[in-house]
C-alpha cells in the first residue's frame, strides 16, 4: 500500500523530539515558546532542568 496512507493505530505515534523513537507524544513548550513532543521518558529528563507548559 502507498505510503501516505496513514493507519489508525499509527496516528498517535511521532518520532520524540528528543531521543527521535517512535512513541506516543505530549507536546510543550518553554518559557521562550520553542513547542517540542516529548515522550514520558524524555519529559522526565528534560522536566527537572528547565519548566515546560503543557500544550
Amino acid at each position: 500500500m502507498r505510503k501516505w496512507f496513514v493507519k489508525k493505530e499509527d496516528k498517535l505515534v511521532q518520532k520524540c523530539s528528543r531521543c527521535k523513537q517512535e512513541k506516543k507524544l505530549i507536546f510543550y513548550a518553554n518559557n521562550f515558546g520553542v513547542v517540542r513532543g516529548l515522550c514520558q521518558s524524555c519529559r522526565k529528563e528534560v522536566g527537572d532542568k528547565e519548566e515546560l507548559f503543557p500544550i
